[in-house]
């Protein structure tokens, strides 16, 4: 028992992206076809900045919106708007098992609504709403690539005997 919570303690450590949060999945599907609709997905809900096929990576410009967050002793009750910018990457890397393994992750920064201009962006501890962007990215991919493999001709089905 002790090992194993030693086990997960290191995997939390040395890979601190699965605290951060993305959202991944091992698709069945070559990644060309993944790569198609990760383009078609990312460029018509964000646009797309970068594009690098031979290293499996799509990533949208900075978006911005405002956010209200409570933080602090008393969560719930003093709340705090603050201004948000996010870009999200998609990556999309061959399996070892076959098909695609893919990967959709933001970078969310922010700063209180009331700084001047020259405020650098800090990096945000993600809430829910940050997870939501990333969630509704990734489903809108999967829902993307079900809707092409619906459509595609059916096999060919050739009776044995």
């Amino acid at each position: 028992m002790r090992r194993h919570l030693f086990l997960l303690f290191a995997a939390l450590i040395a890979f601190p992206q699965w605290v951060e949060g993305s959202y991944y999945d091992h698709i069945a599907l070559p990644p060309d076809e993944v790569w198609e609709a990760a383009q078609k997905v990312l460029g018509d809900q964000y646009g797309i900045k970068s594009a690098k096929k031979d290293k499996g990576t799509l990533e949208s410009g900075w978006h911005h919106d405002r956010v209200t967050r409570s933080r602090g002793l008393f969560r719930g009750i003093f709340k705090q708007s603050y201004k948000r910018r996010f870009k999200l990457h998609v990556n999309i890397a061959m399996s070892p098992e076959g098909g695609s393994d893919i990967t959709v992750k933001g970078t969310f920064q922010e700063k209180t609504a009331e700084t001047n201009a020259n405020i650098p962006w800090k990096k945000a501890k993600m809430n829910a709403s940050d997870h939501f962007i990333e969630r509704e990215v990734f489903f809108n991919l999967l829902n993307e690539l079900t809707k092409k493999k619906n459509a595609a001709p059916p096999s060919t089905y050739i009776p044995l005997a």
